[in-house]
């Protein structure tokens, strides 16, 4: 067995056994001294490391699970790049107690996420994680639906067929997908030159977008809330033709958007998007932002 494939087999083996089993001292065991919690959630993206990062890890994870007894976590996705192993995963479960302040609806809901492990020797040394609670929310009835069709019912299926393992240059990827950053999100360009006609877009809520006009539409929609916007791209990991880019927007929210009227402020949206690219152009892009942080900068 290679080094990649062991790298994701321990990161698989983390989910099974401290989410699905509930062996909360595993992550004693799996967790290097120096430890250090990046959790893309509710803004709190710069994290902490050593004791005080593996109580907050140990915190975050009880809490769901007491919240969720039957939460169950499958990872549908892996990518291993050196000592990095991204992995797109989706947790369903049945609340059954309150939970953060949301009062007990005893409804069923999965929440999706993207977590990037960093592994020294065999252990986890640092962890970026971000899971789309806004989501999660809308299916416990916290949050109103927003407009649309919503996610369609075999979107798991219809999503393992566009993340299939694709040939391509590592180097050639991470290229592509930091133009599209560039170029789409920062400049404003079109996206008909890197974005396949067939094209398929997951964001955080389930929806879909499609071709190039999909991403167009979006990514205008969002610049004509913040005219400023621009992304840095702090880290990219690629297994041939996927790419995991973790980033961070920032602008002047001028405009209405995620429910808020223009506001003035300088704010920020850290997240993780998982992109595969064929041919030289984006086939398909799932990704998961901390929309729970945005919206508290925007109302704070």
């Amino acid at each position: 067995m290679d080094r990649a494939q062991e790298n994701k087999d321990l990161v698989a083996g983390f989910f099974e056994e401290v989410w699905n089993n509930g062996n909360l001292d595993h992550m004693d065991k799996i967790y290097t001294e120096d430890f250090r919690l990046n959790a893309l959630w509710e803004n709190t993206s710069l994290g902490r490391s050593g004791t005080a990062a593996k109580e907050e890890a140990r915190g975050t994870i009880a809490r769901w699970l007491d919240g969720f007894p039957d939460m169950h976590v499958t990872v549908e996705e892996q990518i291993a790049d050196g000592d990095f192993v991204a992995s797109r995963h989706v947790a369903v479960g049945t609340q059954a107690k309150e939970f953060q302040g949301i009062a007990n609806t005893g409804k069923r809901g999965a929440v999706t996420g993207i977590t990037i492990n960093r592994i020294s020797g065999d252990r986890i040394a640092e962890v970026w994680t971000c899971w789309d609670a806004p989501g999660m929310m809308v299916q416990l009835g916290v949050l109103p639906a927003p407009p649309g069709e919503g996610p369609p019912a075999d979107l798991g299926a219809r999503w393992a067929a566009l993340a299939r393992p694709a040939d391509g240059s590592a180097a050639e990827t991470k290229a592509v997908v930091r133009r599209a950053f560039a170029e789409l999100w920062s400049a404003g360009r079109s996206a008909d030159e890197l974005y396949a006609p067939g094209f398929t877009g997951r964001i955080p809520l389930g929806a879909l977008l499609h071709g190039p006009q999909g991403i167009n539409g979006f990514v205008a929609g969002w610049r004509g809330s913040v005219p400023d916007l621009d992304v840095e791209v702090h880290a990219q990991h690629a297994e041939g033709a996927r790419c995991t880019t973790r980033f961070t927007m920032r602008g002047t929210h001028e405009g209405f958007w995620f429910g808020v009227p223009g506001t003035g402020k300088q704010v920020s949206l850290s997240g993780i998007a998982i992109t595969t690219v064929e041919d030289g152009r984006i086939v398909a892009e799932w990704a998961e932002f901390d929309g729970l942080g945005l919206r508290r900068q925007l109302l704070g």
